[in-house]
């Protein structure tokens, strides 16, 4: 990365990555847990979720780059 536009577009790109693996992991978790109030919330966040990924996508058509980049690590 040699411009503050690569550097923000890659973190832009890791977010969506890790948006996208929650949305992967999360209908998982919802079915496994036992809690009905943790299934509430992670309902909840699933939703959440969803509206991020939906957001980055419009970021990065906007600036007219891949949603696609290096995979999350963090996550």
């Amino acid at each position: 990365m040699e411009t503050m536009d690569e550097f923000f577009g890659h973190i832009i790109q890791g977010m969506y990555s890790a948006e996208k693996q929650a949305l992967e992991a999360m209908p998982k978790l919802v079915k496994r847990v036992t809690s009905d109030q943790l299934r509430q919330a992670l309902q909840v966040h699933l939703h959440e979720s969803e509206s991020q990924a939906t957001r980055l996508e419009q970021i990065v058509k906007q600036l007219g780059i891949k949603p696609e980049g290096e995979m999350c690590m963090t996550m």
